[in-house]
C-alpha cells in the first residue's frame, strides 16, 4: 500500500488505574520519534478507537473498517 518504508505503533495500553496521567501520550511519543530516528515518517496505528487520542499527537484516520454479520 505504501512506496516508503512504514512503521506501525500498537497495541498498547495503559491500566485503568494509571490513566489520565500522560503515560499513554508519552509511550506514543517515544514510539514516534524512534521511528523517525530511523527515517520512517509513515507510522501507522492499525484498529483503534481512541481517534481523540491519536489526534493529540498528530495522527488521523486513514482507512476504517466496518463490523458485519450474518445470522445462521
Amino acid at each position: 500500500l505504501f512506496a516508503e518504508p512504514v512503521g506501525g505503533i500498537g497495541p498498547l495500553g495503559i491500566d485503568e488505574r494509571e490513566q489520565k496521567q500522560g503515560y499513554g501520550l508519552a509511550i506514543v511519543q517515544a514510539g514516534a520519534a524512534f521511528l523517525q530516528k530511523r527515517q520512517i515518517d509513515t507510522i501507522v496505528i492499525d484498529w483503534t478507537n481512541l481517534l481523540s487520542f491519536y489526534k493529540k499527537l498528530g495522527f488521523h484516520p486513514w482507512k476504517m473498517y466496518r463490523h458485519y454479520g450474518k445470522e445462521m
